[in-house]
């Protein structure tokens, strides 16, 4: 706010302040996904793609290595909500921000709720401490526990080639940073005034 109140124009990327227009700071525009729509998008991709291999879903959970931070907390929310409206029960859980723990609490869900068969863990590095862990475990993903993140690595990769994982879904964040230049740019050249709020760059999966 206060480089705002100097004259400094501002545009916010990757995580958009949620609240209400008149609390907000004030920047001149958003770039990145939307948060909810992002876990909504997940979940119902999920739900797809396990059906089409005959799978019913039958419990859902959803990794949150950030509670309490907006774009976390959302696309918890818009992922467990759509889920749940398939009359399909789902939780978000607190996974912490190690992801080796995170994959000892997932584990322990997944004991404490055998039907659950839909996992989303979190971002990159939860998924890959998951999924070789939930291995050690006896499960196997693409069988009878079916995985999809948000972000992408090359192990996430390898494991969308081996079946492993269904998918991922990512909020690109080149483009993030590339379309802030581009409209900082010109709005300080021409005075353009860049589109409302958020400027879309996800989901891309």
């Amino acid at each position: 706010r206060r480089a705002i109140e100097g004259g400094l124009p501002v545009i916010a990327i990757n995580a958009m302040d949620p609240r209400p227009e008149a609390e907000r700071i004030p920047y001149l525009t958003y770039i990145g996904e939307d948060h909810y729509m992002m876990g909504a998008l997940v979940a119902k991709k999920m739900l797809a793609m396990m059906r089409e291999n005959g799978v019913e879903p039958e419990g859902a959970v959803y990794g949150n290595h950030h509670p309490g931070a907006c774009h976390s907390e959302q696309r918890a929310a818009g992922f467990v909500d759509t889920v749940k409206a398939e009359g399909i029960p789902a939780e978000q859980i607190d996974v912490t921000e190690d992801p080796v723990k995170g994959a000892e609490v997932l584990v322990a869900y997944l004991k404490a709720n055998p039907d659950t068969n839909m996992v989303q863990p979190a971002g990159t590095p939860h998924s890959e401490a998951f999924i070789p862990r939930a291995i050690e475990e006896g499960y196997t993903p693409g069988n009878d526990l079916f995985v999809a993140t948000i972000d992408l690595s090359p192990k996430v990769l390898e494991y969308i080639e081996d079946g492993t994982m269904l998918f991922a879904t990512d909020q690109q964040q080149y483009l993030q940073g590339y379309l802030s230049v581009v409209h900082m740019y010109l709005h300080l050249k021409y005075g353009f005034v860049p589109p409302p709020a958020p400027i879309s760059t996800g989901e891309a999966a």
